[in-house]
């Protein structure tokens, strides 16, 4: 799959762009495959999902620990044999452009969480109650960060698009870089004409061709 590029001028055109360059890229990145699994969905099929440890490891990795998830409403129902929460999250962000550690800005989150209450075999006599409502709290927890965008390849594939931010280059790193990659492709990676045109290119300074030359070695 192709992945798009931003840089960090295209970000400073957002007003008020709380996360840095490195929280983004945690969050428009795909999910590592080590960490996804599956189980059977009900209409059939499987359904993939990331645990509620992997979302807690990616808060702690973007916000520093510096986040809370606290349970608004709890409840459960013997009838329709579900257990829900309604969850809040709120993460703490120094803003990058002032950067200033003592002026954070919150990011909140709310978003419901349910789980199928478990019975004692042959009985409707719940198994643990609280256990169901652990399992609620952590759902509640999953979808409030996915609304981050974390996961966003797992839980909005649809929509997703993996990008990778990176610092803006001028154009001699730009050049550097051009020669770093071209040095490691093979023939059999590039044909003649290509191999040609990256040459002139480089030769030229032809400063108008280096980010199309850029993607095409990063593709190969």
């Amino acid at each position: 799959m192709e992945v798009a590029t931003v840089t960090t001028k295209d970000l400073s055109l957002v007003d008020n762009m709380l996360m840095n360059t490195k929280q983004l890229g945690l969050i428009t990145s795909k999910t590592p495959k080590k960490f996804l699994q599956e189980r059977p969905g009900k209409g059939g099929g499987t359904w993939t999902f990331v645990t509620g440890s992997y979302m807690k490891k990616m808060l702690n990795l973007m916000f520093g620990w510096d986040w809370d998830f606290r349970i608004i409403e709890h409840k459960f129902d013997l009838d329709i044999k579900q257990a829900y929460v309604l969850g809040e999250l709120k993460c703490r962000v120094v803003n990058p452009i002032l950067d200033n550690p003592s002026n954070k800005s919150e990011i909140v989150k709310m978003q419901f969480g349910r789980v199928d209450i478990k019975f004692k075999r042959g009985t409707q006599i719940p198994l643990d109650i609280g256990n169901d409502l652990k399992a609620a709290a952590t759902d509640a927890l999953k979808k409030c960060a996915s609304e981050l965008g974390i996961a966003a390849d797992i839980y909005g594939k649809n929509e997703f698009k993996e990008l990778t931010v990176v610092e803006e280059m001028t154009n001699d790193e730009k050049k550097e870089l051009i020669k770093k990659l071209f040095d490691n492709v093979t023939s059999e990676q590039l044909n003649e004409t290509d191999i040609m045109n990256i040459e002139r290119v480089l030769e030229m300074n032809e400063v108008l061709s280096y980010d199309k030359v850029l993607r095409t070695l990063k593709n190969i």
